[in-house]
């Protein structure tokens, strides 16, 4: 019997149902991943139970195979760190980071590489993901990688949000766009605010907002001259008090 004929059956037993493939770890042979649905019950806890999941991974050990599971909780449709943990699986050497939003039907991937990937690996990927999503029901699947977009740098994100500071990371993304950048989506944008704050470039308000912290200024530096950073505040403060 083979190792994924070992863990469906230990899986079909106590009626767990797979949410997608069993993915294999192509480096640790031995190691898999199972993805599988969550479900609640009156009490409104989330299973398969933590002990249930627990003695699966077990009857696994004792046959020299490591067994990880990922819950797809598809009520509320959260789906990014599973998706981030699919790809570090299949694509480690590959796969630096992923930002992924599911709305209803339709789902949004964002794919950070480690170094630029040619066609037919980004190819590979893109069939992967939607193949995956295809077992969830979600068929409008779109897979970018940011390699191939004008996504906004660092220092594009300093630049843009002291101008319009303080702000949310909605208008923060609005302004970008605006400027011809392509934000991937919140969770990118989350994310690359996150950095800069524990960079202690930016500092996020109590309400959400954010705005650049003195690191931030030092960083970006000043200019004397019309397209000056704080004569563009001025005038971006100017449209919103009229």
């Amino acid at each position: 019997m083979t190792d994924l004929s070992f863990i469906e059956q230990l899986l079909k037993a106590k009626k767990i149902r797979l949410a997608g493939p069993l993915i294999q770890d192509h480096v640790e042979t031995d190691r898999f991943v199972a993805f599988i649905f969550a479900s609640s019950n009156d009490d409104k806890k989330k299973g398969p139970s933590q002990l249930t999941l627990s003695a699966i991974s077990a009857a696994a050990e004792r046959q020299g195979i490591q067994l990880g599971f990922v819950l797809i909780d598809k009520k509320s449709e959260e789906f990014d760190g599973s998706i981030k943990t699919l790809l570090f699986t299949k694509f480690q050497n590959i796969v630096r980071n992923s930002f992924t939003v599911v709305n209803y039907k339709r789902a949004s991937v964002w794919v950070e590489p480690k170094k630029r990937i040619d066609p037919e690996k980004m190819e590979e990927i893109r069939k992967f993901l939607r193949e995956f999503f295809t077992l969830l029901d979600i068929d409008d699947v779109s897979v970018f990688f940011t390699h191939d977009e004008d996504i906004p740098t660092p220092t594009v994100i300093l630049r843009s949000l002291r101008i319009i500071a303080p702000c949310s990371a909605a208008s923060l993304s609005r302004s970008l766009e605006e400027k011809r950048y392509k934000v991937p989506n919140e969770v990118w944008m989350a994310h690359a605010l996150d950095r800069l704050r524990k960079a202690g470039s930016v500092v996020r308000k109590a309400n959400g907002q954010f705005f650049l912290s003195l690191e931030g200024l030092r960083r970006l530096g000043t200019e004397k001259s019309r397209a000056s950073p704080d004569i563009k505040r001025a005038l971006a403060l100017g449209k919103k008090d009229s």
